[in-house]
């Protein structure tokens, strides 16, 4: 796991850009398009409805992360 907040910072940034990529290759018939069976629970759900869903646990596991980054940035652990 990166250890410095520039690697972090990279790392998401890679995420989200690959993320980005993939969705602006969707047309509006597929994000409109229920998932179907393959999606279990979320069969009613629709592409666009999932890929929101995704953007938002990218941004909310992130925000984590750098919370506990910041919370441990002063710690020191002894043996």
């Amino acid at each position: 796991m990166p250890g410095q907040r520039e690697d972090l910072v990279a790392l998401f940034d890679h995420v989200w850009d690959r993320f980005w990529r993939r969705m602006d290759g969707l047309d509006d018939e597929t994000l409109d398009t229920p998932l179907g069976e393959m999606a279990g629970y979320f069969a009613d759900a629709t592409g666009r409805s999932f890929m929101l869903h995704i953007a938002d646990e990218l941004i909310h596991h992130t925000a984590e992360a750098a919370l506990l980054r910041d919370l441990f940035a002063g710690v020191s652990v002894r043996s």
